[in-house]
């Protein structure tokens, strides 16, 4: 009876840790999790947070940034600049500019999304060497109304500086910032050169969801 209690343990243990390397620690599989998920919920935010979490513990940039650049998992790429961006790894720069780019001047609502996650996620590494591509395309005459709008928010994360910016009806206007905002460019401050922290990461990220999440 001992022996058969023993084994049942053995491979109960075996299953939770083959579990846990196999999901609950890949961020690939986490990421088609996630994407399956109703965002927003709650069991979408816990997805990404867990993989928050293991980017706390060491850098994820590395394989995302390689399915990028392959167009591998492409229906995953807009989570995968989302992540790259909360966790601030800056050797990540170079992808995230070629994937604005790639989208620059096209019409569609995937690349219009794709345009503003990578602005954000330009924003929430806070590299400052991105500052004059950031003022270059400032109220230049976009397809995209509102984007502007994400330009001017991540340039003042990189700057602290509020910039005018030519909003959706055409008119002048200077960059409101809420109070998320100056805590996301507070973190961006308190952490330049070093690694982010989980709470860091998740008062970045809560300025890409709905209000109260």
């Amino acid at each position: 009876m001992r022996t058969k209690l023993l084994i049942g343990i053995i491979v109960i243990l075996s299953f939770a840790f083959v579990f846990k390397i196999v999901v609950f620690d890949n961020v690939n599989f986490l990421c088609q999790i996630a994407e399956g998920l109703d965002d927003p919920s709650t069991l979408y935010y816990f997805t990404i947070e867990r993989i928050f979490k293991i980017a706390e513990k060491g850098a994820v940039g590395k394989s995302l940034t390689e399915n990028i650049s392959t167009g591998e998992n492409r229906h995953l790429h807009y989570l995968y600049i989302r992540i790259l961006g909360v966790t601030g790894e800056n050797d990540t720069i170079p992808c995230l500019m070629k994937t604005y780019i790639e989208h620059q001047h096209q019409n569609s609502g995937e690349s219009k999304s794709m345009r503003h996650i990578v602005i954000r996620s330009l924003g929430f590494i806070g590299d400052e060497k991105v500052n004059p591509f950031l003022e270059k395309i400032l109220n230049e005459q976009h397809h995209d109304k509102m984007l502007n709008f994400v330009i001017a928010e991540a340039l003042y994360l990189l700057t602290g500086e509020r910039h005018d910016f030519i909003n959706w009806q055409g008119n002048e206007e200077k960059l409101f910032v809420s109070k998320e905002l100056m805590q996301a460019r507070q973190v961006i401050l308190d952490t330049k050169g070093k690694k982010r922290k989980f709470e860091d990461m998740i008062i970045l990220d809560r300025l890409l969801r709905p209000p109260g999440r």
